[in-house]
């Protein structure tokens, strides 16, 4: 028996314009066909059903493995619908899975997609065959507005297995997609000259790329910049005006991280590379501008370097290092550690103190020390 027409054109139709495989196709079809066959003419003892690609014969193989020839199937009108139907569940299904091991292999690429329509805040977008979603919280707030029909890029993220068929997840805020901007924009990264260490990303907001040279001879950095900004101002662009600092790359994670902190200056940087947790200091008018608007400049530097980046000022620190009585009035920093030398550090040591010990502290006299206690007292009674 030969396959009939109306499945041939289902298979050429599905082959030519769904991009399905053709032997995808056969299969399901000899599914449908072998499942008609069992259940209609009562053929228990046929194992399998096969079409060959080529003529497409249809042919039977029975429990012994001889081959038959498959007889004519005599269908009536609700027998031919109810074989159309198990043929065509069947290719629906070959069709999901052939797309589920396509995108599957996928993950962690970039695709260009065209925004469909919002469902409850997620992103919708035609990938072509398929149509992939960007959750909420994979967007940007620009990314959440847009117009139908444009052009969206995204990372796939995640690919599920589901009953209506696979489930693309996207994301458009990845770092990956900033990465991907620079191997387009800069061909020496593409050539291997100049290599992207590691990049942190807040979506919508900033981002910083870490890069270094394999050539002694190439700047990284300004290679990435290009003459007069125009690479960076060509990737700030298609991420929406999203500002994008490039460093150098230090394997020295204290250089690392004071450099992630530009443009802030750093004075020192106290590294526990155990618990990977680091201590910035910097000068007072330097603090705002190391932690930047929201704490972003922090953020980043944390996600770029994978320490926890604690920022104090100077005067902050010094503070902490003081005793407790160095908020008194009258006690500088220099008496305070001269008070804590002598073993002073609390309102409560400096009360059981009689003013002739504290006199013999130097940068104290008789007046001073009696001072310094009318003031402990009325620091303690408030």
């Amino acid at each position: 028996m030969q396959l009939n027409r109306e499945l041939v054109a289902i298979l050429e139709y599905l082959e030519r314009e769904r991009g399905l495989d053709r032997q995808t196709v056969l299969s399901a079809i000899e599914g449908g066909l072998l499942s008609v066959y069992r259940k209609k003419l009562k053929l228990d003892n046929i194992t399998e059903l096969h079409i060959d690609p080529q003529t497409t014969e249809v042919y039977l193989v029975d429990e012994t493995g001889k081959r038959l020839p498959a007889p004519d199937m005599p269908l009536g009108r609700i027998m031919a619908q109810s074989a159309r139907q198990m043929i065509m569940q069947k290719i629906r299904e070959a069709e999901k899975s052939q797309l589920y091991d396509e995108f599957k292999g996928k993950e962690g690429t970039i695709v260009t997609g065209l925004v469909d329509h919002y469902e409850q805040g997620s992103l919708v977008v035609n990938l072509g065959r398929i149509e992939g979603v960007f959750p909420v919280s994979e967007l940007t707030r620009d990314e959440r507005h847009r117009r139908r029909g444009s052009a969206i890029r995204g990372i796939i993220i995640e690919v599920r297995r589901e009953i209506q068929g696979p489930k693309i997840v996207l994301s458009a805020t990845h770092p990956d997609l900033v990465k991907d901007l620079f191997m387009q924009e800069v061909p020496e990264i593409r050539e291997g000259l100049v290599e992207i260490k590691s990049v942190a990303r807040v979506a919508g907001e900033a981002c910083k790329v870490a890069v270094t040279s394999n050539d002694n001879r190439i700047d990284p950095v300004g290679t990435c910049i290009g003459i007069r900004g125009t690479r960076i101002r060509a990737i700030m662009k298609e991420l929406d005006g999203e500002r994008v600092d490039v460093i150098r790359w230090h394997a020295d994670p204290a250089e690392l991280i004071a450099a992630t902190l530009a443009p802030a200056k750093v004075a020192k940087v106290e590294i526990s590379a155990k618990q990977k947790f680091s201590r910035v200091l910097v000068p007072d008018d330097q603090l705002a501008v190391a932690i930047g608007r929201k704490g972003i400049n922090v953020k980043l530097a944390s996600q770029l370097t994978g320490y926890t980046v604690d920022v104090r000022s100077e005067s902050e620190a010094r503070a902490e290092t003081l005793p407790a009585i160095a908020t008194l009035p009258g006690v500088t920093e220099e008496l305070a550690r001269r008070l804590k030398e002598a073993g002073i550090v609390s309102l409560n040591d400096l009360l059981s103190t009689t003013p002739e010990d504290l006199a013999k502290i130097e940068g104290l006299d008789s007046r001073g020390a009696e001072e310094l206690l009318e003031n402990a007292r009325l620091s303690s009674a408030a």
